[in-house]
């Protein structure tokens, strides 16, 4: 399945498409990406067609510096 993460760190911004057969491999290999970016602030989307635009994502985690990784509750694992 296919993750979007959208990132900002204290200079830029970005985003990047991670592949995962299920959340927890996918935000293993989001957090793997960020590492050494001195990330603020990381989104971790999920769409079931990433690559039309205007579709439906649903924010499934979501990342700061003083909290780290959080799950959100209402995700239902895929």
């Amino acid at each position: 399945m296919a993750y979007i993460v959208n990132y900002r760190t204290g200079t830029s911004t970005g985003w990047f498409r991670v592949e995962g057969l299920h959340l927890s491999d996918a935000l293993a290999k989001a957090k793997n990406a960020l590492r050494g970016l001195n990330c603020a602030y990381a989104v971790l989307l999920f769409s079931i067609y990433p690559a039309q635009s205007g579709g439906e994502v649903s924010v499934v985690a979501t990342y700061t510096q003083a909290e780290g990784w959080s799950v959100q509750e209402t995700w239902d694992d895929h």
